[in-house]
């Protein structure tokens, strides 16, 4: 989508990963079954890569955000928003989560599907004020690792307590992961627990290794966007 190649679920060993379209049940319909498994009973890892991500920062960003969305933006820092930009209507333009990194340091991510028009809106929004802006889409992969058991995985992994105390739902966080400092947002649409680690794109290899090899313990699946 928009370029990005995304999986949509995941062959076994010896099957092949090609859809075989038919008037019955998909022959792809028994791995999203599995991967759904995982997430509801172990831990799944998603590439959510496709992400779009706005940087937004200066003396006006939180003005502009705050006029754009329609719920508070201005939130302690490490906080984020699940929130939908709106018109002068009060119609919906777009849906998102907007994330406090610093004072006027703003962190916005958003669908693949409606990057091109969020961040012509959120220019739009940006006229006449003084804000920074920066698309950072491509400087950043996303790795989702969602399920019940996806604390205790990455919890073996990082020294950074992923406790309900420490680490509430929302809270974004810098975590280190086989070397490399990573943000942790604790946020899923999975219906379960669950963090979106972003990562440098260059150093993405060590720490889905990392992940990865760390799972299996854990009940670790690959899972697809069918799921």
């Amino acid at each position: 989508r928009y370029g990005w190649e995304r999986p949509n679920w995941f062959a076994n060993e010896g099957q092949l990963g090609e859809y075989d379209y038919s008037y019955g049940k998909q022959n792809w319909h028994e791995n999203m079954r599995a991967e759904c498994d995982a997430v509801r009973t172990a831990v799944g890892i998603f590439d959510q890569s496709s992400f779009a991500k706005f940087s937004v920062s200066g003396p006006d960003a939180l003005a502009v955000l705050e006029r754009l969305s329609a719920n508070s933006i201005d939130v302690p820092p490490g906080r984020g928003v699940y929130t939908q930009w709106l018109n002068d209507r009060g119609g919906i333009e777009a849906d998102l989560t907007v994330t406090r990194l610093d004072g006027d340091v703003f962190w916005v991510v958003t669908s693949a599907a409606s990057q091109t028009r969020d961040w012509a809106w959120l220019r739009r929004g940006c006229r006449e004020h003084d804000v920074r802006i920066s698309d950072i889409t491509d400087d950043w992969s996303v790795l989702g690792v969602m399920g019940p058991n996806s604390r205790g995985l990455l919890q073996s992994l990082t020294k950074i307590d992923l406790s309900d105390e420490a680490f509430t739902f929302g809270t974004m966080k810098s975590v280190v992961i086989a070397d490399v400092t990573c943000r942790a947002l604790r946020m899923s649409y999975v219906g379960e627990l669950g963090w979106e680690l972003y990562v440098p794109v260059g150093q993405t290899e060590a720490v889905y290794s990392a992940v990865t090899e760390g799972g299996e313990p854990h009940g670790l699946r690959h899972a697809g966007f069918h799921a």
